[in-house]
């Protein structure tokens, strides 16, 4: 995945990536198989360029207004873990983008959906 990326610019890997990747923010069963998806999508994300983060990051963000209740739990979900692996200096991705995830993550903790409050 990492020579794909590494080929292919982060608007077209970011394309076929979130194409591919939607299927599974609204699989609702948790399996673990499931889990290790997820798990390799926000490592994935958590070390790619600051380019494929932000499209990434506003991808999720707007997963999180959606109306299924899975798609808003997966997308906080993958949030959630990003930000945990992100080392502590990390400074790359904008202000904005910090922002409206502060902002959506808020809303998020007062979602009337218990498994999206995390």
């Amino acid at each position: 995945m990492s020579l794909l990326r590494a080929k292919s610019s982060s608007s077209v890997f970011f394309s076929a990536f979130s194409r591919t990747l939607t299927p599974l923010i609204d699989f609702q069963r948790r399996l673990a198989s499931v889990e290790r998806v997820v798990s390799f999508v926000y490592a994935l994300a958590a070390s790619a360029s600051d380019e494929f983060l932000d499209c990434f990051l506003k991808f999720l963000l707007a997963a999180t207004t959606t109306s299924n209740k899975t798609a808003r739990f997966r997308a906080c979900q993958i949030v959630f873990e990003i930000i945990l692996r992100l080392p502590d200096d990390y400074a790359e991705v904008s202000n904005e983008i910090w922002d409206e995830v502060i902002e959506w993550m808020m809303v998020r903790v007062r979602d009337k959906i218990p498994v999206v409050l995390l």
